[in-house]
């Protein structure tokens, strides 16, 4: 589902001109996540991430750091651009998400005024985009 909706915001012509900025929760990792974690997985995320997805990162908040968080970081870091890991920003409290995020976007639960961040509009537009799109994928804005 996840990566449904990132590939159907490509779509829109503001992201692709203004890019995004993302959350990753790392809340209930646990010590078993840690047999997915080998080179040839990181680098799949990582190729995947920066040479086949056409998105601009602004920024990567990852909250609720756990173990297995530290070690993937302590991975790919060395992997990534001095640009890209500018932007990813590691938080100890959700709360200061608000520092990065205006109160209106960000679900209760970070500190946020939104009551209910599963947008049921929003995934009846992408499903029937989706579709109408099946095998050739939307055309270009440009």
């Amino acid at each position: 589902m996840a990566i449904f909706t990132f590939l159907q915001t490509l779509r829109c012509p503001m992201t692709q001109i203004n890019g995004f900025k993302s959350i990753i929760d790392f809340k209930n990792t646990s010590i078993k996540y840690f047999r997915y974690i080998n080179p040839s997985t990181l680098y799949l995320l990582y190729h995947v991430a920066f040479k086949c997805v056409p998105g601009r990162y602004k920024e990567c908040h990852c909250i609720n750091g756990s173990v297995v968080m530290k070690f993937a970081w302590t991975v790919m870091k060395p992997f990534l651009s001095a640009k890209m890991r500018q932007r990813v920003v590691f938080h100890s409290e959700p709360e200061s998400l608000l520092n990065y995020f205006p109160t209106s976007i960000l679900p209760q639960q970070y500190g946020g005024k939104l009551n209910d961040y599963h947008n049921e509009d929003m995934m009846r537009k992408l499903n029937k985009e989706h579709r109408n799109f099946p095998i050739g994928g939307q055309p270009n804005y440009f």
